[in-house]
């Protein structure tokens, strides 16, 4: 079994991706700044959940930190590098490019140096559907030019580009996984998904930003994770692949859907479109297929209910948390 450092442990994908290398038994250090970006206290659950599933090092800090990176992973002898870790958000990356190009450009390449210093053997690197930008064609293949639209979509195209820089220099095998709205239980509470459904439960109209003709592939957090495990599997080095369900949704009929799931009739307040959102993903997934046998499971109609049930369940934990966020 090796040993696996996973940036952003805490948080959504890199918390799922962890529970499933714990169950395969491998050894873990899980860094985590526990960002007030959204509620700590979300990710601290995660953590407590990931415990009573198994044993692994915690760290608390910014993986930005070159030095203590360096001695956490010489100290852990790390095999394999997931960097999940990132400042997320489009709007939020409008409002402040320099953080988000601090945490998301400079900390992968801090990683990269401390990878090739510490003879790390794979850099799985988290990136984004965001580097397309504006669909020249649909649905978005690896070959596309990058034409990102948000300072967000340029520093995972930035992440990338490092990434590949280090595989082409160093000999470091890389690999970047362009994820596409990845969606499930835990996510984030700032994502569309979880935004619509605590409004729906908690009988408040939904907002949405534009007409709501913007289309979506949305992905569930298993596929996410077991593509990752795909890449520890098989990793094509020096590559981007896109990981998405393969489809493409509006957003009026995703709350279509989770009106019916709610069993509340949906009224929307539809507001100004955010400068720098997209009108189409749709990712091409056939490159995942040839590379890494990775095939999307999860239909949208499944995911969302699985969606809806667990946050059922978890909504006295994050309704207190949530009060005016």
């Amino acid at each position: 079994m090796a040993s696996i450092l996973i940036t952003g442990g805490a948080g959504f994908i890199g918390s799922h991706i962890a529970r499933a290398l714990l169950d395969q038994g491998h050894d873990l250090v899980l860094v985590d700044n526990l960002d007030a970006y959204y509620p700590p206290a979300i990710k601290r659950r995660n953590l407590d959940l990931l415990r009573a599933a198994g044993d692994f090092t915690f760290a608390e800090g910014d993986a930005g930190d070159y030095r203590d990176l360096y001695e956490l992973i010489r100290r852990h002898r790390v095999e394999v590098i997931f960097h999940q870790s990132a400042r997320p958000g489009i709007r939020q990356s409008l409002a402040d490019p320099q953080t988000t190009h601090r945490q998301n450009v400079v900390t992968t390449l801090h990683l990269l140096q401390a990878a090739i210093d510490q003879d790390v053997e794979l850099f799985v690197n988290a990136s984004s559907s965001s580097v397309y930008g504006e669909a020249a064609s649909l649905p978005l293949e690896e070959t596309q030019p990058p034409r990102p639209v948000s300072p967000y979509g340029v520093s995972k195209m930035a992440a990338e580009a490092y990434t590949r820089c280090y595989h082409a220099l160093y000999g470091l095998p890389t690999v970047s996984l362009r994820y596409f709205t990845v969606y499930g239980p835990r996510m984030r509470p700032d994502l569309a998904i979880f935004i619509f459904t605590r409004a729906l439960l908690e009988g408040r109209r939904p907002v949405v930003f534009g007409d709501g003709e913007q289309k979506r592939d949305f992905t569930y957090i298993d596929d996410v994770v077991a593509a990752n495990l795909a890449v520890l599997e098989r990793p094509p080095a020096g590559e981007v692949i896109n990981i998405g369900y393969g489809s493409h949704v509006s957003v009026n009929h995703l709350l279509a859907m989770l009106g019916d799931l709610t069993g509340v009739d949906v009224a929307p307040l539809y507001r100004e479109r955010v400068r720098g959102d997209v009108s189409d993903t749709w990712a091409c997934v056939d490159k995942a297929r040839r590379l890494l046998g990775w095939e999307p499971t999860t239909d949208l109609a499944t995911g969302l209910r699985r969606f809806v049930d667990w946050y059922r369940g978890a909504q006295d934990f994050y309704a207190p948390l949530l009060a005016g966020y």
